[in-house]
């Protein structure tokens, strides 16, 4: 869906929830509606690698993909602009890390970012790249969207996602 004040970005419509492995994140899913004053909703954004989440929707997601995460040590002193970064080894093991999927109303399958989509290696720790926001909007940033294909329909304002495309 576009946005007439935002017409360059894509909004993504009919996102019903969000789950880390199998744990859903508590999320009203009217959250993701664009809104009357067309400053919330979800939109994709291949130029911003972090994807952001406003900070109410940030702090369950954080709090859920903590949880999830096994055998790595959290880092007390993550760099900027990150809160959740773990320490890195050379033997990194990618299964510690949990499996982010995006459920649509109208898709079958889920839009899956596996931990390489959702950690980033940066300063020799591995770093959730999500975060918090001050906006009411929600952006699906770059390194989420590794290996989808993206294909812009520009006459009928449709997206779609191919997985696995860009491998």
């Amino acid at each position: 869906m576009r946005n007439n004040i935002n017409p360059s970005f894509y909004y993504l419509r009919d996102l019903e929830k969000i789950t880390i492995n199998d744990r859903e994140v508590p999320i009203d899913p009217a959250r993701w509606n664009l809104g009357a004053d067309k400053n919330g909703g979800m939109f994709v954004d291949t130029g911003t690698s972090i994807s952001q989440f406003p900070a109410d929707v940030y702090v369950q997601f954080r709090y859920i993909f903590r949880s999830e995460v096994k055998g790595m040590i959290l880092d007390e002193n993550p760099p900027e602009p990150f809160d959740t970064c773990y320490l890195a080894d050379n033997n990194i093991n990618w299964a510690n890390f949990p499996v982010v999927r995006f459920y649509f109303k109208f898709n079958i399958i889920p839009l899956e970012a596996r931990q390489q989509q959702v950690m980033i290696l940066y300063r020799k720790k591995y770093c959730m790249g999500l975060r918090s926001s001050s906006h009411n909007f929600s952006v699906m940033g770059a390194n989420v969207l590794q290996t989808f294909g993206l294909t812009f329909d520009i006459d009928a304002w449709w997206l779609t996602f191919s997985p696995d495309a860009c491998e």
